[in-house]
């Protein structure tokens, strides 16, 4: 078996964290999003075929019970109940929906449920309405998170992730924007303490309608996504010092030296470059640079790329031809791809005004 790694290359020019040590008890904090597309297993948990209908797989994690009602294509209701126990505080669920060319009522409405069976968090779609309901105390008062008619058509997918801080809903196929609430520590999370079980009804009779239509297909997939507890380098340009924990997957290229004979007078002004190992397949797959800027933002205070020679604007200083890289230029952010678009061009990306004296940057390389 051959294996392929892949190397990425950071010219260090400011206070730079890698996985900072200091983070919360989960250090995949505001990273889900990334971590659960990653993560997450090429194959579904559960699948279930809601026209005829029928479990295609079952999963421990998920109990499954169907209606067969014989109504026809992509109209048969069933019921999932997923023990909260069985996800953990950092558990992932994605699921991966198809529907049929009618929609109507519900075909979807996913919430978890207290004992007492009151609901205070759901995601559901109403014929073509995608919403996800935020429910104080009063059950009667209903807050809309997030609401979307044109994220769904008949005949299309959609994808949800719901976690216990965030959920995202998004169809890969379209350009609409997706739908995501993020929940603070001091929100109901959704994964309440106090709940039992996250319920996902299918094509199911809500609050005395008449059963949904159109979900077709559904399947399930538990994602668990790991991060080191401590960062793997961390390093201090300012006082040229640094603590690397990973001494495998980690490799100086260049130590932190001053190239102005001067600039030992200065702040962060220290230069170095560190070479990242990936394994795409293994465990290794994102690497996350936590990034603290000091009082004065002046030049190319960071670059992430691809060669240890990249010296900006998608270009090379001796390896290759042309670059991929993630780089600052005073307050101004940058990506490039190694390959041209869009006519004669590697920029992706520019934004301006985006780092300023002080701030705290994070990126995500994957």
């Amino acid at each position: 078996m051959m294996t392929h790694f892949v190397h990425v290359y950071v010219l260090l020019l400011g206070y730079f964290l890698l996985n900072d040590a200091s983070k919360p008890d989960d250090p995949l904090q505001g990273t889900n999003p990334v971590c659960a597309d990653i993560c997450a297993s090429s194959e579904a948990h559960v699948e279930l075929d809601l026209s005829e209908p029928r479990i295609q797989r079952e999963n421990e994690r998920a109990q499954v019970t169907l209606h067969p009602t014989g109504s026809g294509r992509c109209r048969e209701p069933a019921l999932l109940e997923i023990p909260l126990s069985k996800l953990g505080p950092h558990g992932i669920v994605k699921f991966d929906l198809s529907f049929g060319p009618v929609l109507h009522n519900y075909s979807i409405d996913i919430g978890f449920t207290y004992e007492e069976n009151t609901t205070v968090h759901s995601v559901n779609i109403f014929n073509q309405q995608v919403s996800i309901e935020y429910r104080l105390n009063n059950e009667q008062h209903i807050d809309i998170s997030e609401q979307s008619v044109t994220l769904l058509e008949p005949g299309e997918d959609l994808t949800i992730y719901i976690s216990n801080e965030w959920i995202q809903i998004e169809n890969k196929l379209r350009q609409h924007p997706k739908l995501t609430v993020q929940f603070n520590r001091t929100d109901a999370l959704f994964f309440n303490p106090n709940a039992s079980h996250l319920s996902v009804g299918l094509n199911r009779n809500i609050n005395g309608k008449q059963t949904g239509i159109g979900l077709c297909f559904a399947n399930l997939t538990f994602i668990e996504c790991f991060a080191d507890k401590e960062s793997a380098l961390d390093i201090d340009v300012n006082n040229k010092t640094y603590v690397q924990r990973d001494l495998e997957n980690i490799n100086w290229i260049s130590h932190l030296t001053y190239l102005d004979p001067n600039a030992d007078v200065r702040e962060c002004t220290a230069q170095g470059v560190v070479r990242l190992t990936f394994d795409p397949f293994g465990s290794r797959r994102i690497a996350r640079f936590d990034l603290s800027m000091g009082s004065q933002i002046h030049g190319f205070t960071f670059n992430i790329g691809d060669s240890a020679t990249n010296n900006g604007y998608g270009g090379d200083g001796g390896t290759t031809s042309n670059s991929a890289e993630i780089h600052s230029n005073d307050n101004r952010f940058y990506i490039w791809a190694n390959t041209k678009i869009c006519g004669d061009t590697l920029l992706l990306k520019i934004d301006y005004n985006v780092i300023e004296p002080f701030d705290n940057i994070t990126i995500l390389v994957r």
